[in-house]
């Protein structure tokens, strides 16, 4: 009996103890669920007296504090679940959810703001933190991966956190997803040797993303993977696949070219009967379609890639998107991107040229002493703040040893003058804002608001922020002379527009009104303006690996069957090539490729041919070398846009140029003179059969300069001669050579647009004449001749070929610019 007795109590023991635990659990569970809601019913002061005793029915239960930490933050009262946090941390310092809680908290923070980079930096290193606890935990991997975006935009390390995240939770399609668009900016922005250490990184992270790129979620980004490997085909179906998922009204986005065309292009497009309209859209694509060895349009790609970016990145607060959506659509990615609460990228010099021009139109010469790492422009700022709120009367630290304000600077990135931190060796932040530092931020926050405030404008300097509204600004350096355009949420609802003027000066001497009408020139939105009527869309074939450079030129002569025989030089510039090397041999690999497109484009025109060229050992090569090669296309005559492609296989870069020509016809019974080609050498010995005319093998000197005591020749075609009573035909041949520039600087012909067909003053100063008289029985013959260079002047001349028929005295005549190097 005793015995029994004995086995029962400590049974019943436990009953009693747990019974009362079960009870507070279950009291605990209805005060949070009381508490979330009192928060989703507005009831604010109900949410949180519920939460604060939930707490204090179980305040040494970890999970309790876990559980109404996130409920504070979802109602936006991050100080309330920072503090739970840190009371977890309290009971388990080794709690990855709870540090990544706190830099979920940090996160938020650093959404804008003038602490935002501080907060970025905290998010950053609290997220580091919880993986540490846990490596496997993959909420911290999320965050660690969102925040190093946030704090400027590090794909790479973002790419690799989420990756990890994923090796955790492989079917997390919300993980897959930021995985993805990560990977999309990393490939986008990469370059050059960055390019080729991410190349590593972006395969691991495909073979992570495989099994979620059927999801139609997932189809952009698959379609941009595609393209980026070079199968642009496959890449336009994955994004028409895509578009056919997507309600009609979402469709509409992807099809409309209203920010792509001319005015007149859409005004004939609304106008063409709906019939009519996929004719005349394959026609508009075509005409922006700039690579010619795709089969497919590479500009139609893009624009799908970047109406879905707008659609995804710009349209959080407004359908279809805000002002940045519009010029992304048009322009692309910027050369420059700044923003508030961000550090922001390094200033390129072209990027800094663009700003220099804008802050000398605007402020004078004065300006030139300033570094605007953010916009030129004014934006609605605190004037008063760097007065009134003096950083070295705030140079000290907290009770935990934290940096508050650097003693006697304000520079730095955005606002991180006001309060800062003191970083550990490993780079990582440490402490919290201090008492000091909360009544600064709590001082400018109470500053932003004074009706004081509103009136007063400045640009972003090196010198600090001094912005009270959320602000972005663009920058495109090959648009024009370059752009720069600032948008800002003014209203603080997340929808961004052209940053506005500045209130209208009441009296004369606060801002001038000439001031004022250049900011009204120069206000982002005019500028906009400006640009689009005059630049409507812009696309670089290539992306990141696009540029490459190299020389052409091009000719024409009598074709066949009533056409024209258009021939088109390319000379690669060996140094700008990449090589496959074997051995001790290099191998340079390029595609050439030519289109003609009529004015109308009804009628396009294709031919390409490929470069191989092998060479032993190292090679330096001299100044102005270039590998020939040439590619004839038979055309009807006509006004054509000239496009020429080079696509380098080793180097995976591309250059593409554009060129107004004018195919002449050779059909008349008249006496007619090709185009000059001017030759590198011409020789009657035998050569590559593509360079063979006739009996000669004419090698072209593409860049049209040359140096000292080098050879050079001049070949060209006559047709129409006539014959004397003898069945002979006799004519002259004039040539002279005038110099143009005789003190331009020498400088190699360079692939640009319009660079070969730029017109110079004529000045005759000195010429050098030498004429020939020529018989035969052909009434079309050839011609070529070593030009004499000796008594030629240094800089640009013109050679002037003219051929007169001494049997009837019709003279036709052709010229053409060269270089010469003394």
């Amino acid at each position: 009996m005793n015995t029994t007795l004995k086995c029962v109590a400590p049974v019943l023991l436990c009953f009693l103890l747990s019974a009362p635990l079960a009870a507070r659990e279950a009291q605990v569970d209805s005060l949070i669920a009381r508490g979330q809601a009192a928060f989703e019913d507005n009831k604010k002061d109900q949410a949180i007296k519920a939460l604060t005793a939930a707490i204090k029915q179980n305040p040494d239960n970890i999970q309790t504090y876990l559980a109404v930490a996130p409920i504070y933050i979802n109602a936006g009262y991050l100080d309330h679940a920072m503090k739970a946090f840190k009371e977890a941390l309290k009971l388990n310092d080794a709690s990855p959810e709870a540090q990544t809680g706190i830099a979920e908290i940090h996160y938020k923070k650093a959404s804008g703001g003038i602490m935002a980079v501080y907060h970025a930096r905290k998010a950053v290193s609290a997220a580091r933190r919880a993986t540490r606890l846990d490596p496997t935990y993959a909420p911290a991997y999320i965050l660690l991966g969102r925040a190093y975006i946030r704090l400027n935009e590090n794909h790479t390390a973002a790419s690799r956190a989420f990756a990890q995240a994923l090796t955790h939770q492989p079917d997390n399609p919300e993980i897959a997803y930021l995985l993805g668009t990560s990977y999309i900016e990393l490939r986008r922005n990469a370059q050059g040797r960055q390019r080729d250490n991410q190349m590593i990184l972006s395969e691991s992270i495909l073979k992570n993303l495989e099994h979620h790129l059927e999801n139609a979620r997932f189809l952009p980004i698959a379609a941009q993977i595609l393209f980026d490997k070079g199968e642009p085909e496959k890449a336009l179906n994955v994004f028409e696949q895509f578009i056919a998922t997507l309600p009609e009204t979402e469709r509409t986005y992807y099809d409309d070219i209203a920010r792509v065309g001319t005015k007149e292009e859409i005004k004939i497009y609304e106008e063409t009967p709906e019939a009519e309209q996929p004719a005349f859209l394959e026609q508009f694509w075509a005409k922006r379609d700039f690579d010619l060895l795709t089969e497919v349009n590479e500009r139609l790609i893009e624009h799908y890639r970047r109406v879905w970016y707008a659609r995804n990145h710009f349209a959080e607060a407004k359908t279809p998107w805000d002002a940045r959506g519009d010029i992304y659509i048009r322009y692309g990615d910027p050369d420059y991107r700044a923003r508030s609460g961000r550090a922001n990228p390094e200033i390129t010099p072209a990027v800094e040229q663009v700003k220099e021009r804008l802050a000398l139109a605007l402020y004078g010469p004065e300006a030139m002493d300033e570094v605007f790492t953010g916009p030129v422009y004014p934006i609605r700022s605190n004037q008063s703040f760097v007065g009134e709120l003096d950083p070295a009367a705030l140079a000290r630290t907290d009770e935990g040893g934290n940096i508050l304000v650097p003693p006697g600077t304000i520079e730095g990135n955005q606002n991180e003058f006001i309060l800062t931190e003191a970083l550990g060796a490993d780079g990582e932040a440490s402490g919290e804002v201090g008492e000091i530092g909360q009544l600064a931020l709590d001082e400018y926050q109470r500053r932003q608001m004074r009706p004081e405030n509103q009136h007063h404008f400045l640009p972003v300097t090196s010198r600090g922020d001094m912005t009270i509204v959320p602000w972005e600004t663009w920058v495109y350096t090959n648009i024009g002379e370059g752009i720069e355009i600032t948008f800002t949420n003014e209203l603080g609802n997340g929808v961004y527009s052209y940053a506005p003027l500045p209130d209208f000066p009441h009296e004369e001497t606060t801002i001038g009104l000439h001031r004022y009408s250049l900011l009204a020139y120069y206000a982002p939105e005019a500028i906009a303006n400006r640009t689009v009527s005059e630049v409507p869309d812009f696309y670089t074939p290539g992306g990141p690996m696009s540029g490459l450079g190299f020389h052409y030129d091009f000719a024409d002569f009598r074709g066949s069957d009533s056409t024209t025989r258009l021939e088109i030089y390319y000379g690669i510039d060996p140094v700008e090539m990449g090589t496959f090397a074997s051995g001790d041999t290099s191998t340079i690999v390029a595609d050439c490729a030519v289109i003609l497109a009529d004015t109308s484009y009804t009628n396009v025109y294709r031919a390409q041919d490929a470069i191989f060229f092998r060479s032993i050992g190292h090679h330096m090569w001299p100044e102005g070398s270039f590998i020939p090669t040439l590619i004839p296309i038979d055309v009807p005559p006509g006004n054509y846009l000239l496009t020429v492609q080079v696509n380098d296989r080793a180097a995976e870069r591309k250059g593409i140029y554009r060129h107004q020509v004018q195919v002449e016809p050779y059909q008349s019974n008249a006496l007619q003179l090709s185009d000059i080609q001017l030759s590198w050498n011409i020789s009657e010995n035998p050569g590559d059969e593509k360079f063979r005319k006739g009996d000669v093998w004419v090698v072209p000197m593409i860049s049209r300069a040359y140096q000292k005591d080098q050879s050079a020749y001049a070949y060209y075609e006559v047709y129409n001669l006539t014959r004397n009573e003898f069945g002979q035909t006799r004519y002259r041949v004039t040539y002279t050579i005038a110099v143009e520039d005789p003190i331009r600087p020498f400088n190699l012909v360079r692939s640009s647009v319009g660079a070969l067909a730029k017109i110079f003053q004529r000045q005759d100063k000195t010429q050098v004449t030498v004429s020939f008289e020529q018989t035969g029985n052909e009434q079309s013959t050839t011609g070529y001749f070593e030009l004499s260079l000796k008594r030629v002047k240094a800089g640009y001349n013109r050679l002037t070929v003219t051929v007169e028929d001494l049997n009837n005295g019709q003279k036709a005549a052709k010229e053409i610019q060269f270089r010469y190097k003394k």
